[in-house]
């Protein structure tokens, strides 16, 4: 894998990553834990959003997207390990710090192999819808898959964009 990310046709800039994931009861773990960061997230937007927001922000795309944000828009695919450790750089909660690192440890349990671009050491191979574009932030459709069905990660992006809770 890292040779194929690494002689890219989308230049050295940005974040790349290829990630091969275990689909059995170790992903089942992480789709708890990610349910686990959200809930801790929504009752910390309550108190310090503006700690919340600055983790989100500060987690970059991934440059495959950056080429086609002119034409439509950021997809808001990000890190997950990278926003969980964005998250325990700028939140001084210790809940949502102590549901990132178990969201970390997770993700470490179900990659099974993970490329990326030589100066992305960061990432973990697992990317996560995130937008944080405020009130205009559309979820009607992602609100339909079963991963925002079955957490409060929906929820969680609803109230991170200002945006009313589901009908």
């Amino acid at each position: 894998m890292s040779t194929t990310i690494h002689q890219g046709t989308h230049g050295a800039q940005g974040t790349r990553s290829l990630g091969a994931i275990r689909l059995n009861r170790d992903f089942d773990s992480l789709i708890g834990q990610v349910d686990r960061l959200a809930q801790a997230l929504r009752r910390r937007l309550r108190v310090a959003p503006a700690e919340i927001m600055q983790a989100a922000r500060t987690t970059p795309n991934f440059s495959v997207m950056r080429d086609y944000e002119d034409q439509f828009g950021d997809f808001y695919q990000r890190d997950l390990g990278v926003f969980c450790r964005q998250l325990q750089h700028h939140s001084r909660d210790p809940i949502v710090q102590q549901a990132a690192a178990n969201t970390l440890a997770a993700i470490q349990r179900v990659v099974v192999a993970e490329a990326h671009m030589p100066q992305e050491q960061a990432t973990t191979g697992l990317s996560i819808f995130l937008p944080h574009g405020g009130p205009t932030t559309d979820l009607r459709s992602y609100r339909q898959t079963r991963f925002a069905r079955g957490t409060q990660w929906d929820e969680f992006l609803a109230e991170l964009n200002g945006l009313p809770a589901q009908p």
